[in-house]
């Protein structure tokens, strides 16, 4: 929706449908204060397939309400189906939970799929509320920056989606297919796990997509950093191209380190120096995996005795201001 107001008012809405819990949100008016003249909003949130009553509420910087509109909205079905319209949740918690939606980074669908592809959010009570439709694969991973929302439609296309729905941002990952993770650096390009297309490997490279041009540069080959260890790999019998490494997720570190993690090798690999000579410089890692590989004394020692992970996934990097310079904190999804 799309209107002005001669005083500078803030808008909200509340979506109703019967047998479902009310859904309420501050719309986001682009300016510090919350409050504008002209307003541009996308009203998300109704019910698919039902009656959803939706009323905007405009209010004032003394919090006084000076004007409502209702009306009714009859939603159509979703793209991608009817079920998992609400998923079950702990509504014992929610007073602990932020008045946010969550999100479901959706189904696995091939390109050449009669089914459809989607992402799914869902409201704190586990009733869905939107759903945004893509070509096809799974979005691996939501980026927000300047009000605009990236995510991948396809093994080749990440978009960009403003607050109205429309896609300005289209950028194609040319002869790579992105695979998992994709992440911003510090210039604003986006980094972006990739497999070459007709190579014999899969799941080993990092490419660069940069931000304004849409060029691609090929930072990484796992194969120059770790020949050794990759001819020791084989192909199997029934496979197409040698999954060898299976990078699963990034994290950047200052400005030219990359945290990786490899799930076949259940090893994270720190990465230095990415833009010009690529390096490792650390690895966790088992000592029994990598030991007279060459590369075991890039692995850190361990100081306290505790379990490995195996085919980690979603390894984060995070710094803390209470830890002494130079220290951060890992957190994975740990799969053993």
């Amino acid at each position: 929706m799309y209107f002005k107001t001669t005083e500078e008012l803030q808008a909200s809405y509340t979506i109703h449908c019967n047998n479902y819990a009310d859904f309420s949100q501050t719309l986001n008016s682009n300016t510090l204060s919350g409050y504008t003249t002209e307003h541009e909003y996308l009203l998300i949130g109704a019910i698919p397939n039902q009656t959803n009553t939706i009323t905007v509420t405009l209010t004032n910087k003394q919090g006084k309400v000076v004007d409502t509109l209702s009306w009714s909205y009859n939603a159509p079905s979703l793209q991608g189906g009817d079920q998992y319209l609400t998923v079950e949740c702990d509504v014992s918690n929610t007073s602990s939970l932020s008045n946010g939606l969550y999100t479901v980074l959706g189904n696995d669908v091939t390109e050449d799929s009669e089914e459809q592809a989607y992402m799914r959010l869902y409201d704190n009570y586990g009733i869905i509320r939107s759903e945004i439709p893509i070509v096809s694969y799974r979005s691996h991973r939501i980026l927000f920056e300047n009000n605009t929302m990236y995510f991948s439609i396809s093994s080749t296309k990440i978009v960009g989606m403003e607050q109205t729905g429309y896609v300005s941002k289209i950028y194609d990952t040319g002869n790579y297919k992105l695979h998992h993770d994709y992440i911003f650096d510090t210039n604003h390009n986006l980094l972006v796990l990739a497999t070459k297309k007709e190579a014999q490997t899969s799941e080993d490279k990092i490419i660069m997509i940069e931000r304004n041009s849409g060029n691609i540069t090929e930072l990484v080959d796992l194969i120059d950093l770790l020949p050794n260890y990759y001819s020791t790999t084989s192909l199997p019998d029934d496979a197409e191209n040698l999954d060898w490494m299976h990078i699963n997720s990034l994290a950047l570190v200052d400005k030219t380190s990359l945290i990786i993690s490899s799930r076949e090798t259940s090893t994270i690999i720190k990465l230095d120096n990415i833009y010009s000579n690529p390096t490792i410089d650390y690895m966790i890692g088992s000592d029994n995996f990598w030991q007279e590989s060459g590369y075991d004394s890039l692995l850190l020692n361990k100081t306290s005795d505790f379990s490995m992970q195996a085919g980690q996934h979603c390894v984060t990097y995070v710094e803390d201001n209470s830890l002494p310079q130079g220290q951060y904190y890992l957190y994975l999804y740990n799969n053993n």
